[in-house]
């Protein structure tokens, strides 16, 4: 199941990253397989990769909950890293929180927006731990992220694709995916609560 997510994960994050420049991307192997990658593209090849592996070798348990917090704060930290390389920012702001970011321009950190949002995500998903269900935690996880990076993509610059971003329709797929999930954990557990 690590294989499965981890390997899936890297390619996810490196094919959606380049989605938009595939022929560029073609013609520069191996060198552009550690250039753009995408958080948003990671979770979703991620989990189709660790549900694949699942599938496989028939397990049906969930272990979500093991990692979900642990996504959460490795996200906050590593937008924190993005926000000192200068890269991810958002568009042109007059507002008091605009940072130059090299251009002269400034910009909306939305590199610190996501840190903290997640921050914040890190915390709730700890606190709940210990009365979770199997594997809900994990979807939580999913559709708080990839709800919040939806709306925060219009304050990010990115190219539109039939008026949203390639992260806007990531994070509605994200969205669809997760919710699926967490719709069938509930129903497991509904199902279970009738039966006593």
């Amino acid at each position: 199941m690590a294989f499965g997510s981890i390997f899936g994960g890297i390619l996810g994050a490196v094919l959606f990253a380049n989605l938009l420049n595939i022929r560029q991307f073609f013609t520069t192997l191996p060198f552009s397989l550690f250039s753009s990658r995408t958080m948003t593209g990671g979770i979703l090849g991620g989990t189709f990769g660790a549900k694949v592996v699942k599938a496989g070798v028939g397990v049906r348990e969930r272990f979500g909950n093991l990692f979900a917090p642990a996504l959460a704060i490795g996200i906050a930290i590593g937008r924190l890293g993005c926000f000192f390389r200068g890269c991810c920012f958002g568009v042109p702001t007059g507002c008091r929180l605009g940072v130059d970011f090299g251009d002269g321009v400034l910009r909306h950190p939305t590199q610190l927006y996501e840190s903290v949002f997640m921050l914040g995500l890190f915390l709730y998903l700890m606190s709940k731990r210990k009365t979770a269900r199997p594997g809900e935690l994990f979807v939580i996880f999913g559709i708080t992220y990839f709800g919040f990076r939806f709306f925060e993509e219009f304050l990010r610059v990115s190219p539109h694709i039939l008026g949203l971003t390639l992260f806007q329709w990531l994070s509605l797929i994200g969205i669809l995916v997760f919710s699926a999930g967490l719709r069938d954990i509930w129903g497991k557990q509904e199902k279970k609560d009738r039966e006593r």
